[in-house]
């Protein structure tokens, strides 16, 4: 009996292990898509001599998938000389200039809309509900940490790829993410879903992805205090990382239905007031003025969080 056992835990570990390298070669290959009419929106700006980069900077900063390709090329082997990470958009578009910055964007992959058609009844795939979530989290935080003295580029790029890893393979694996949107409603534990779906826990695979990409270590700090957010010690400094992360969290309990969902953002609210020391009439006025600037900015984004009743959902 015994041996059998041992044998199960031995196919198991086995089968563990295939999974992570099966999921590790796909991401070798990976291209993760940018939004048509953002391309279309940057091609033009970069083509006008009426632009600057910093107009540019916040067309990029609401499509997740450009943000991170943009991050990629200028943190590259061909771009990165001095092997110094670039964490922000603007300062790679000062890098790289108009020029090779159109031509970057020129090249990369971009999402096929059409395929999934946004209205009532279609759902759009896991990976742009998640791009929009993250890429609203991202906005929200910084409207939370012009009340601190804290550095808003950090806070947004910690809070856009705190779940890094959980994007990409929801993109490169539609199939393996239902699975492990499966075994999460069984056993209600992210990482033995993530493993058992994938091999490896998503936050594994966030900072294979910041290492293997050359991408600024302090975007892993977010990942590291959600891990010891339960824990006594690490979590109640005022940090970037800590409104990065309630941040996700609030946007995170829109996405979460019933009771749950309303005592994730009611705690995340109450802690993000507190920290930024601002009335609960403030925090429900910059949720309402984020949810503005992304319609304007990213209607496919916005639509997205519509059709998935994440804005039925949202505290207001």
């Amino acid at each position: 009996m015994f041996e059998k056992r041992g044998d199960n835990q031995t196919t198991h570990l086995e089968n563990l292990l295939k999974k992570r390298e099966k999921t590790l070669s796909a991401i070798s290959t990976l291209a993760f898509p940018a939004l048509p009419p953002t391309v279309r929106t940057v091609l033009a700006l970069c083509g006008s001599i009426n632009s600057d980069a910093p107009e540019i900077s916040r067309v990029i900063q609401y499509d997740f998938g450009m943000t991170l390709n943009v991050l990629r090329t200028i943190n590259s082997a061909f771009y990165s000389a001095d092997k110094t990470p670039v964490v922000s958009v603007l300062h790679a578009i000062v890098l790289l200039g108009m020029d090779v910055l159109a031509h970057t964007v020129l090249e990369m992959p971009r999402a096929k809309i059409d395929e999934f058609r946004i209205g009532p009844k279609r759902i759009p795939p896991p990976w742009i509900v998640l791009s929009s979530r993250k890429v609203f989290a991202a906005h929200l935080s910084i409207a939370f940490a012009r009340y601190t003295d804290m550095d808003l580029e950090v806070v947004f790029y910690q809070a856009l790829f705190r779940d890094l890893g959980e994007v990409i393979l929801s993109f490169i694996n539609q199939e393996g993410y239902d699975k492990f949107s499966q075994f999460f409603l069984r056993r209600r534990n992210r990482d033995l879903a993530s493993r058992e779906a994938f091999g490896l826990t998503f936050d594994e695979l966030t900072k294979h992805l910041v290492t293997k990409w050359n991408l600024p270590k302090k975007l892993m700090d977010v990942v590291y205090l959600r891990r010891n957010v339960g824990r006594p010690t690490g979590h109640r400094m005022r940090t970037p990382q800590l409104i990065a992360h309630l941040a996700n969290e609030l946007v995170e309990g829109a996405g979460t239905p019933g009771l749950k969902g309303r005592r994730l953002q009611e705690e995340a609210r109450k802690k993000l007031k507190d920290l930024c020391g601002i009335s609960e009439k403030m925090v429900s006025t910059l949720v309402r003025q984020e949810l503005k600037e992304l319609e304007r900015n990213s209607s496919i984004y916005y639509e997205t969080l519509k059709v998935t009743h994440f804005l039925d959902n949202l505290l207001i």
